[in-house]
Parts: C-alpha cells; structure tokens; sequence
C-alpha cells in the first residue's frame, strides 16, 4: 500500500512539472542589455492580421511592457520579435476497438480492430528574439500547447496568452 502511494505521489508530481514552453537560446548573449524592441519584418510586410495574429500581438505587447521593455521604432529597437504559428498534424484515436478470440489446448488465435484514426491540425507558437544589428536570433520559445481548429474564439486567447505567460517566464534565460 505505501509503495502504491509513494507511485502515485511521484506520478502526480511528474504531470505537475511538465514543460509547455521550450526555449532555446546564445549563451553570452547580453540579455540585461536590453530595453528597447519592435516588430521584424514580415514577408512582404502582410496589411491583414489574422485573428490570431492580432491576439498574439496583443499578448506579446503586453508581456515585453510587463518586463520592462519599451515598443520603439524598428530602426531604434534593441531587439526585433518575430512570431510564427507552426502547424503540426497528428493522429487522434479515440473510441475502442473490437477482438475476437478462440483457442484450444494452450493454443489461440485471435483478431482485432483498432479504434478509428483522424487527423488533428494543431498550431504551437513559436516567438523569435532577435538583436537588430545583428540579425541574430538570441531567444526563441516554442510552445507546447496546441491551438485547435474547433476553439472558441474566448478559450483561443486565453490560451494564447498563457503560452506567451510560459515562454517569457524562462526569459532571459538562467
């Protein structure tokens, strides 16, 4: 019984400490350094922002003003922040399948279905820091939540927000 509890308690911790953000990083770059940022350049510098766009924006320019750091012009921005959607797709398999079985004497054989499979579009953001001399990514989160393509449009910014909370708070890094 205890070895049963002390099971559960490390398995329930695990789930609690999972990652949903992954950062990755230049070591040495002078993170302290910065104040100032702005929006890189997008591809032909896009006039429609998509619904998301403009929730992502809205989250990351309220984040950077919570850390400290003032929107400039982009020719007077320390840093230059990028973000992207990157769509995934996986397999969802839900429901049960059926078996069938016989044997005799030690000896069976059985057949089987699996539950039915569909694909699942999902979006992780993925946010880009970059020094603007330098063109150089310094910083960059991935997060590991998926936006869905049946959200609420509520349930999809609040969802966009706390991946943006989770990535900034591994910035900058330790």
């Amino acid at each position: 019984m205890r070895t049963l509890l002390t099971i559960l308690v490390v398995a329930l911790a695990a789930t609690g400490c999972a990652r949903h953000a992954v950062v990755d990083y230049q070591p040495g770059a002078p993170f302290g350094d910065y104040a100032t940022w702005a929006w890189a350049e997008k591809d032909g510098e896009e006039r429609v922002r998509a619904l998301d766009g403009s929730r992502i924006e809205k989250a990351l320019e309220e984040k950077l003003r919570a850390r400290g750091f003032e929107q400039v012009e982009r020719d007077r921005a320390d840093l230059l922040v990028r973000y992207a959607v990157e769509e995934r797709t996986r397999l969802d398999q839900s429901g049960f399948g059926l078996g069938l079985g016989m044997g005799r004497g030690g000896v069976g054989v059985g057949i089987g279905t699996r539950p039915p499979a569909r694909e699942v579009k999902e979006g992780h953001l993925v946010v880009e820091l970059a020094e603007r001399e330098s063109r150089q990514v310094i910083w960059r989160g991935v997060g590991q939540r998926a936006l869905t393509e049946g959200m609420e449009p509520r349930r999809r910014s609040e969802l966009i927000s706390k991946q943006v909370d989770e990535l900034f708070d591994r910035y900058p890094p330790e």
